[in-house]
């Protein structure tokens, strides 16, 4: 598991040492996070998701990294 902690984030610990999950908070990140997790769900369930997913999808301006000629702006063609 250590090899997939690409940016060095992860501490790996037994649940089953003393003092473990009262020495370690929540982060906060995620805490943030959970809030969402109804609208998410429910999106995909009601089946609004994707085709919000799509609507964004297509309205979105994609600009490759130095394929830009001389006829791009810098504020996305406006």
């Amino acid at each position: 598991m250590g090899r997939l902690d690409l940016f060095d984030r992860l501490e790996f610990l037994s649940f089953r040492d003393p003092g473990v999950a009262r020495d370690r908070p929540v982060d906060l990140r995620r805490a943030l996070l959970w809030p969402l997790l109804p609208l998410l769900g429910g999106s995909r369930l009601l089946g609004f998701g994707q085709p919000l997913y799509d609507f964004i999808a297509r309205r979105r301006r994609v600009m490759p990294a130095g394929k830009c000629g001389a006829g791009c702006s810098r504020a996305g063609g406006r």
